[in-house]
């Protein structure tokens, strides 16, 4: 059979997919059909996520329809990858509506109502869902950038509105909002902010496939953790997949079929990885085996993240190695420059943690301060520095019997093989495509899958916990439960030691990286009212655990950017923002 004969059938076969994939979102929109209000309601919270309520007033007119379906894509071509948990949908009266919960291609679909129902008239949809990894970092600000309503409503909209709610009484750095198709920078809409909140209204209907997308710029503090940006090899996925629209429907089926390989092959993964202790929580009142602030938090999650890396500065001030600086600069006629210096008290010899060592050397290399804003902006020169502290740390907690050495070793192994395999399967796609004239760019996609999955399964290995781990895991995870209970009866109950000032200190930094800071600064409101030697405020105003914890959040904030600095940031709305840009969006329809 001759090859383009075996081209076209199997372009036959896989278009015969492509209609069943969309016949299950086909709809014939009457012009009657209309959103007749579309109101979203963000709840910022401290640890950086936000709870989003949205309610759709969708009126069917005089058709009759099962409900409605709702995409939300957890990618963003100028942003990091999102996480979303629904929490729940029901109609305006508090009722739950019946839905399935999908996820395709990056795509959260939900899809309300049951097939042997219809519906007609307006119908109210009130979607709560919790939404990670969107608070996107900057030198001066952090700030929200999302896609409201989502541009990819084959309906209109005759009415979008948001409320952002931010903790505290604190007030927007700035605000600002995009109407229109995507890519627009029209502002048919008006952005308001109020101390703790901002709101945001159109001001005139919204066509089908307009959307509204808003910006909030929130004061350094506020947040304690921002977001991850994407690696480069996704939004070289993405780019490959927008710039092939000619093979389309090709590239439909064959991404659902990547996606369902890579379901499968992580299932097996697991079979390599034993999973860490599962157990009930039994509560601790210390820290197990004297772990360190960063390998406590690198155990509890099997990684070395930002938060674990900025326990380090924390951890080495309470322990009498550094001082900590809060400074304030006034300059007239615009916003106070806060900032904070490291000064060394001691020399870091006496240092026993790989991880200390490096970032110790890092600080005062041939200086006796720094200031953090000066990290900020040399942040790129500590890259290798910061990436040492996670391997040595990771390395640490192996030779220590935390980590499985062998698993490592497995995932070594692994990584080599697919280099080598990558590699052909790269160089036998450049051949095909210049013999197929195309064909390899859809080659381009099972290649990626099987480097994403080998890649999966070998990050599944290399931080494998051994039963001294798993152990180790459960303890934190109750020491994670004292720092967090803020319920005296409760702790009398469970005979917990006396609160004495000085264990606020020593337990401090476990607190911060086990996101448990506020909960153990409420506890000893009035309890701990001097500021400790490790720490000067150039305010010299009132002083409180809460106002050390929060001073603390900013400086942990800095830090983390420059933990980050090496991965490529998320843009900003405020300088070339546009409708359908920001995290969120996507849109919707009947069915």
């Amino acid at each position: 059979m001759k090859p383009e004969r075996s081209i076209a059938r199997i372009a036959c076969a896989l278009g015969v997919f492509v209609f069943a994939f969309f016949a299950v979102h086909a709809n014939a929109y009457a012009s009657d059909e209309v959103i007749d209000n579309f109101t979203s309601s963000i709840v910022l919270q401290a640890d950086g996520a936000i709870q989003v309520t949205e309610i759709i007033e969708y009126n069917f007119g005089d058709n009759q329809k099962h409900g409605i379906f709702r995409d939300i894509p957890l990618t963003a071509v100028d942003g990091p990858d999102i996480g979303i948990s629904v929490n729940s949908v029901k109609d305006g009266n508090g009722q739950p509506y019946h839905y399935v919960e999908s996820t395709n291609n990056s795509i959260l679909d939900l899809k309300i109502g049951e097939a042997n129902k219809t519906v007609s008239g307006v119908k109210t949809y009130v979607i709560d869902y919790t939404v990670t990894n969107v608070i996107r970092p900057f030198e001066d600000h952090d700030e929200l950038y999302w896609n409201v309503t989502g541009n990819g409503w084959p309906v209109g909209i005759k009415k979008a509105s948001a409320s952002v709610f931010v903790p505290g009484p604190a007030v927007a750095e700035q605000v600002d909002c995009f109407t229109g198709p995507a890519g627009s920078t029209d502002k048919q809409c008006t952005p308001a902010d109020f101390p703790g909140k901002a709101i945001y209204f159109t001001t005139k209907p919204l066509e089908a496939g307009e959307g509204l997308t808003i910006v909030l710029g929130i004061p350094l503090g506020i947040v304690n953790d921002t977001v991850i940006p994407s690696d480069g090899l996704r939004s070289t996925i993405q780019d490959i997949t927008v710039s092939g629209t000619d093979w389309l429907f090709l590239l439909i089926p064959l991404l659902f079929i990547i996606s369902l390989i890579g379901f499968i092959v992580f299932a097996i993964s697991r079979i390599f990885s034993k999973p860490g202790y599962k157990g009930p929580v039994v509560v601790a009142y210390e820290p197990p085996n004297g772990l360190a602030p960063i390998d406590v938090g690198t155990i509890l999650d099997r990684s070395v993240d930002r938060k674990d890396v900025s326990s380090i500065i924390l951890d080495l001030a309470v322990r009498g190695y550094l001082k900590i600086r809060y400074t304030v600069k006034e300059i007239p006629f615009w916003p106070d420059k806060k900032d904070f210096e490291l000064v060394k008290l001691k020399e870091g010899s006496s240092l026993k943690h790989p991880g200390e060592k490096i970032l110790f050397d890092m600080l005062f290399d041939k200086r006796s301060s720094i200031l953090v804003s000066d990290l900020m902006e040399k942040a790129l020169d500590y890259e290798d520095q910061i990436k040492d502290i996670t391997a040595k740390t990771e390395e640490h907690l192996r030779t220590a019997g935390y980590f499985d050495i062998s698993a490592k070793e497995k995932a070594d192994k692994m990584n080599k093989q697919l280099a080598i395999i990558s590699t052909v399967l790269v160089v036998g796609t450049v051949i095909v495509s210049f013999l197929t004239a195309g064909l390899g760019i859809l080659l381009m996609f099972p290649i990626v899958a099987f480097v994403i999955i080998r890649m999966m399964i070998s990050g599944r290995l290399t931080n494998q916990l051994t039963p001294k781990g798993a152990d180790a895991q459960a303890k934190i995870a109750g020491f994670q439960e004292f720092l967090k209970l803020t319920e005296m009866d409760k702790l009398k109950l469970l005979n917990a030691p006396k609160l004495e000032p000085e264990m606020f200190e020593k337990f401090l930094p476990y607190a911060m990286v086990l996101g448990a800071e506020e909960q153990w600064a409420t506890k000893f409101e009035g309890l701990y009212k001097t500021a400790p030697t490790w720490y000067e405020d150039a305010n010299h105003g009132a002083f409180s655990s809460m106002l050390l914890t929060h001073n603390l959040a900013q400086l942990n904030n800095s830090w983390s950017q420059v933990v980050t600095s090496s991965v490529p940031h998320s843009s900003s709305g405020f300088s070339g923002g546009s409708s359908g840009g920001g995290s969120g969006g996507g849109g919707g329809g009947s069915w």
